[in-house]
Order: structure tokens, then C-alpha cells, then sequence
């Protein structure tokens, strides 16, 4: 479920910040992940370190326009079937950076998620589940089809968030 690629690719990464917060999600949900061919690449620093995503480096993500480029980012949630050769679409990628100071690697602080690593396997789970296990609104499989725009979820979603205080959703995962 966990592997590294890294740049350069002789660098050792200690995963065990990305394990602890996977075992903040629940066994059968782990399970089916990974039945479903669900994995996560630990890199170091940034995505692009990983070999596949080195050409992005200095492409902007869809939709940001503040001029950050790929190699500012420190995860992304597997693609599901949207995915383009060669990237994978049942891979979640999570970057970690090295703090020199003591000598030990953490999850990148760069981002606006409360948990990196939860928020990028939840965007995994949303289009596996949806898509590879028929879960999704339409049911069928299809590219797209994301257990997140199921009416139950949306309803589910939305009573969540009328239960919390205003501004809230900034916290979710």
C-alpha cells in the first residue's frame, strides 16, 4: 500500500508520519482501498521529485492562478480513471520534507488542509470507491463517477455542515 520514489532515487524516507495518520481511518475502508488497487508513493519535497511527475515542475495546476507551479505542491489524490498514461490512476502521492535540524522527516507544511494525508486518500477513496466499486451517483463505473456527488453524500454534507460553526468547513480533511 505504501511505496517511495525520490529524486535522487537512492534517498531513504521515513513513511512512519504517513502510517500514523492512515490508521486514523477505519479498517474496512483500508481494506477496500486496497482491494481496489489503492496506493500511496511517498516522495520527498514535493511531487515532482517523484520520476513520473518531474515534467510538471513547473506547470500551474489547473485552476490556481496565484504562481505556484507543480513543484509547490506536496500531495495529490489518486485520479481515478481520469487518469493519462503514465500516471496511475489508483496512485496518491504525499511528500515529505526533512527537517536538518533533527534529522527527521514530517509531512510538507504547505498547504491549506488540516491533514495532508487524509485529505489526498479522501480524494482516492471518493473516485475508487465511486468509480472501480459502482458506488458512485450513476452506479455504473464510469470516469467521474465520485461517491462525493451521490445525493447522499451532498446531503449528508450538507447536514454536517449545519452542525458546525460558520466557517468551519475549512477544517474538514
Amino acid at each position: 500500500m505504501l511505496q517511495e520514489a525520490t529524486t535522487p532515487s537512492n534517498q531513504n524516507i521515513d513513511k512512519t508520519e504517513v502510517i500514523n495518520q492512515l490508521k486514523k481511518t477505519p479498517l474496512n475502508v483500508l481494506k477496500k482501498a486496497n482491494d481496489l488497487g489503492q496506493f500511496i508513493t511517498v516522495t520527498n519535497d514535493n511531487i515532482t521529485n517523484h520520476p513520473d511527475k518531474w515534467s510538471l515542475r513547473d506547470q500551474t495546476p489547473r485552476g490556481w492562478n496565484n504562481g505556484l507551479t507543480w513543484k509547490d505542491v506536496p500531495g495529490v489524490g489518486a485520479l481515478g480513471k481520469s487518469a493519462n498514461y503514465p500516471y496511475n490512476g489508483d496512485e496518491t502521492f504525499i511528500a515529505l520534507s526533512k527537517d536538518a535540524l533533527i534529522n527527521k522527516w514530517s509531512i510538507s507544511k504547505n498547504h491549506g488542509s488540516i491533514n495532508l494525508v487524509l485529505h489526498e486518500y479522501a480524494h482516492a477513496i471518493d473516485r475508487s470507491f465511486g468509480e472501480k466499486a459502482n458506488m458512485g451517483q450513476e452506479g455504473l463505473g464510469n470516469a467521474g463517477d465520485y461517491l462525493s456527488r451521490r445525493n447522499s453524500f451532498r446531503r449528508a454534507r450538507k447536514a454536517d455542515l449545519g452542525n458546525t460553526a460558520p466557517n468551519s468547513s475549512y477544517f474538514y480533511y
